[in-house]
């Protein structure tokens, strides 16, 4: 249950605007507090994402270590399941090609791996 709707929606918001970016729980507080002036803590920020992602809005995607085979902590990415959310909440900005493809790509090989 989402209490801060307002909060949610702008969390949402900022995951949605930066798909397929690095992106870490401590540099979503930050910019909420300094660019939105909201303050959450991260154990709600880390609830909310967990919602989003159990919504299907969101996937998580690990950052993994190659040589030692190991998944590393921090500096995930989050793509989106279906990319028309990011641009039917942003009709009026210029697609990013690079992010989409990325985000393309992420959301196939992930269909792939669950067959």
């Amino acid at each position: 249950m989402v209490r801060h709707r307002d909060t949610f929606q702008r969390v949402q918001d900022y995951l949605i605007n930066n798909y397929a970016a690095p992106t870490n729980l401590s540099g979503i507080v930050d910019y909420m507090k300094h660019g939105e002036g909201v303050t959450v803590k991260r154990e709600t920020l880390a609830n909310y994402v967990r919602l989003l992602e159990s919504a299907k809005v969101l996937y998580k995607c690990p950052r993994f270590d190659l040589r030692s085979r190991r998944s590393l902590r921090g500096g995930e990415k989050y793509y989106l399941a279906d990319p028309g959310i990011r641009f039917a909440r942003n009709a009026g900005t210029r697609m990013s090609y690079g992010p989409a493809l990325e985000n393309a790509l992420y959301v196939h090989l992930r269909s792939k791996a669950t067959r």
